[in-house]
């Protein structure tokens, strides 16, 4: 496993971290992203930490508080081994003080989460922030146009999400099939950001003939890819069962070829909206803001 440092603070974090949103399965959205319960999580956190993996992110909405409380009981009598990032502003509940990122419901979300996790490991008080979550994929490169030319400027790590298109980008998704009955887009396309089929079609196809070329699979030349790119500092995995881990755990220790990465952008590329697309196309403008990629 590589580790990098996160944004410009002095913590190291592996390339691959792991999300826990497939825990506990409860509500439309979770249950069809997973429903592993205790022992299935044990299990996959084994997996991780085997493979050198040991950061795991949850949120207090993940199945209603059921996936922190699953990722606590599946790291019991190994919370010095691992890094734990959570989150909350989502709504929990109709009262007023149950939703947003007040100063009064973030100290009271953060002692909620830590009591689920069972964990009283906290650190407050950061002197800047260092780290942010961001959608990122080959199919939403929306990140390149703003948030990474700030991240680059202000030493801010990208911990990325959905690095697989929101499950678009697993290969089993293709021109002229049938979407796969057991994908759970049937039940989360609606969540999910929209996605233009011809440009999604586009891109399998370079992964198909990249995946060819390095005896890997389609998420794994993915996720290399989003590697290679600048501020990332993690790119968060998720997996309903071992199968999808250890297959997503491929995706470290080897790298795209200069011109695999140049096929990728050229399929994946798209003209930003106004105000940025002027430094894409313009040398004048692009002089007083270089794009990062």
């Amino acid at each position: 496993m590589e580790y990098r440092n996160l944004g410009a603070s002095g913590l190291q974090v592996p390339v691959l971290s792991f999300g826990t949103g497939t825990f506990g399965g409860q509500g439309p959205l979770f249950s069809a992203w997973g429903r592993s319960g205790a022992d299935e999580a044990r299990r996959l956190v084994d997996i991780c930490l085997e493979a050198g993996v040991n950061l795991f992110d949850s949120a207090d909405v993940y199945s209603n508080g059921a996936s922190e409380e699953i990722l606590g009981a599946a790291i019991k009598g190994r919370r010095d081994k691992v890094l734990i990032s959570t989150k909350m502003s989502l709504p929990m509940g109709d009262g007023p003080l149950d939703a947003g990122s007040s100063r009064y419901r973030l100290l009271a979300s953060v002692e909620s989460a830590l009591r689920r996790l069972g964990t009283d490991h906290d650190r407050h008080g950061w002197p800047r922030h260092v780290a942010h979550q961001v959608y990122y994929s080959l199919l939403g490169r929306d990140y390149e146009w703003e948030l990474m030319p700030l991240a680059r400027d202000q030493g801010v790590g990208a911990l990325v999400w959905s690095p697989l298109g929101w499950g678009r980008l697993t290969g089993k998704i293709r021109r002229d099939q049938p979407l796969p009955q057991e994908s759970r887009l049937h039940a989360t396309a609606q969540f999910g950001p929209p996605v233009d089929d011809e440009r999604l079609y586009a891109i399998v196809d370079v992964l198909d003939t990249i995946a060819a070329e390095t005896g890997r699979t389609v998420p794994q030349v993915a996720i290399a890819w989003l590697l290679s790119r600048p501020t990332v500092s993690s790119v968060i995995i998720g997996a309903r069962d071992e199968a999808q881990l250890r297959d997503n755990l491929g995706a470290v220790g080897w790298s795209l070829s200069v011109d695999q990465l140049k096929h990728l952008d050229e399929a994946s590329a798209v003209m930003p909206p106004y105000p940025y697309y002027p430094y894409r196309i313009q040398e004048g403008f692009a002089r007083l803001n270089p794009p990062p990629v």
